[in-house]
Formats: C-alpha cells, structure tokens, sequence
C-alpha cells in the first residue's frame, strides 16, 4: 500500500470549510504518525491551522495573489517533494497548485456536485443515503490508503493568550449564564431576522438572567447593533472587536451559541459549545450541519423551494423569504430550552 512520506492539504477557506477540515488532518496523522502534513490555506484564515499540532508547516497565499507570489509558492512547495496532495478545495487554483507540483499523486474529495445540482435547481434528491456530512466525504479521497474515521467530531486549538483579553473582559460579569448569538452568515438569506434576534435575547435574558454575548465580523455590525439596542445592558457587543481566535475563545466561554449556519456555528461545535442552529436556504443534504456536536437544527420543512442555493443568496429567489421569516421566535426559543 501506498505510505506517503510527504503530505500536502489544500483548502483555502472560508471559516467553516476550514474548520471542518481538522477532523479529517486528525484521522490522516493517525494512520500517518510519521509523515510530513503540511497544509496551504487563505493568508486570511491561517490562524484555524496555524496552532493545530496534528500539522507540521502552514503555507499561506493572498485571496488574489500575483501570478508572481503564486509561482513562488509553487516553488516553495515543490521544494518540499510532496509524494500526496490532497485537495479538498477542488477550485482552478488548487488544480493548479496540483498540477505544477512535481511527482505528486494527487487526491481529489468528491464533491456531489450532481446530486447538488439536482437538489438545488430540481428538488430531485439523489444524494447517497445516509446523507454523509462534509467532514465523513473527505475522508474518501483517501479511503484506500486505509484512513478511517475515529468517530471525533471538529477541533479547533485556540493558544492561551488568546483568551487573555478575553477573560479581562469577562471577569467583570457577574451572571451566572452566558448566551453567545451570532446574527450573521455569509449570504443574506442565511439570516434569520435582527428582529427575531432581538426578541429571542430579551426573552433569554428574563427567563435565565442571562448576559448576551453578540459575535459577528465588520459586516454584521447594522444586525447586532438592532439587537444591542433593544437589550441595552443586557447585551455585550463584541462585533468586530476581536481577532478570529479571541472570537472562538469567547465563544467557548458561554453555555449555548445561537447562530445561523455560519462559520461561527462550525467554531463553536468544535469547541464543543451546545448550538441552536438557524437554516434557511441550506439543508442537511448539502452537508454542513453541526457536525457531532450537542445541537439543535431549527428549519422549515414545510416549504417546496428549500434549498434554493448552496451558499445562500442575497435575496430571496421567491421573493417571499419564507424559510426565515416563518421561523418563530418560540421555536428557536424552546430549542434553546432544551439546552439549558
């Protein structure tokens, strides 16, 4: 059997792409104890690998890097005579990473991009039964070197300076529970309303004297601060104000995380927080539900059009937004009561 030496994984991102990766680095260095695991990722989410022990060396390119940078790393990496290349990412610029390094065996992650298609455009669902999430499809890229799954869910190493800010801050708060709620996602249709979110935390708060802690990145600032405005001292805003890891180090202080599927909702599975997760536009076939994690899915199924996209859009196709917008504050609110 074919024993690399010399392992490179190729993902570049985004947050939850690259999260879901680390169950997969896990179970390659347990059947490869021995070899070299490197890994090549966006210069801008580095830090989800960086402090992964399981890894040996980080390469990182820009979001458009030169053709010049790109040759360099190319380059770099053939310097290291990788004899596996593992693409998860499967995009023109991981082909082409594969494709000039040298004597490489490469190995692809099979997408389903037809079964997507189908579903998505048709509502025809030919995805293979039991529907398999995204972690469980990468490992069949390398199923025949004998790399099986260990059963672990997602992981993500946050250094200890990384909460130094963070438990400063925290230290002053005196509640007994906090309440992590992350209104964003990367498309608008994964959503659900400010509104709704504002509503749900108010009810939180008197129901369990809870403090709010509100996530988001720069872009979701107009989202948190509506919902900063109806809980006034109820609610901590920390939107924009923390690097990535800080935000995981936060959020792997509170009790539940309440979160549309997002990158924060993969973050804190694999810090093994409790998730209430909203979805809209995505379903569970598309294979990115909390993985292995203590969660609860809130959805609509009563709906024809769902899912309308893979990423989610900008608007609604239909026009309706019914996936959101018939979501109740009392559902969402009864599966946090699960949790708690």
């Amino acid at each position: 059997m074919f024993n690399p030496k010399r392992i490179l994984i190729v993902r570049f991102g985004a947050i939850g792409d690259l999260v879901l990766t680390s169950h997969f680095v896990r179970v390659l260095r347990k059947r490869f104890p021995e070899a070299q695991i490197d890994f090549l990722v966006k210069s801008r989410f580095k830090t989800l690998v960086l402090y992964n022990p399981n890894l040996n060396q980080i390469f990182s390119l820009s979001e458009t890097p030169k053709w010049q940078d790109f040759l360099c790393m190319v380059k770099t990496l053939n310097a290291q005579q990788y004899d596996l290349v593992i693409d998860l990412q499967k995009n023109l610029k991981s082909y082409l990473i594969s494709f000039f390094l040298r004597n490489a065996n490469v190995r692809r992650y099979l997408k389903q991009a037809i079964p997507r298609f189908f579903l998505v455009n048709f509502k025809k669902n030919f995805y293979p039964q039991p529907v398999q999430p995204v972690p469980l499809r990468y490992l069949q890229a390398v199923a025949d070197l004998g790399v099986k799954d260990d059963g672990g869910s997602v992981e993500l190493y946050v250094p200890p300076i990384s909460f130094e800010k963070v438990d400063r801050l925290l230290a002053t708060e005196s509640c007994s529970l906090l309440i992590g709620v992350a209104p964003g996602g990367g498309r608008w249709t994964k959503c659900w309303p400010a509104e709704k979110f504002a509503q749900l935390c108010a009810l939180l708060h008197q129901r369990y004297s809870a403090r709010i802690l509100l996530f988001g990145s720069s872009k979701d600032k107009e989202a948190v601060q509506k919902i900063e405005y109806q809980l006034s001292s109820a609610a901590l805003n920390l939107c924009g104000k923390f690097s990535l890891l800080e935000t995981a180090a936060a959020i792997s202080r509170c009790d539940l995380i309440v979160t549309n599927d997002s990158g924060l909702m993969h973050i804190a599975a694999a810090l093994k927080r409790k998730i209430v997760a909203i979805f809209g536009p995505t379903v569970k076939e598309l294979g990115f539900f909390p993985f292995r994690a203590q969660a609860i899915v809130v959805e609509n199924n009563t709906l024809n059009c769902r899912p309308c996209s893979f990423h989610g859009t900008n608007k609604c196709p239909r026009g309706h937004f019914k996936c959101m917008e018939e979501i109740s504050v009392d559902e969402v609110l009864t599966a946090c009561q699960k949790l708690l």
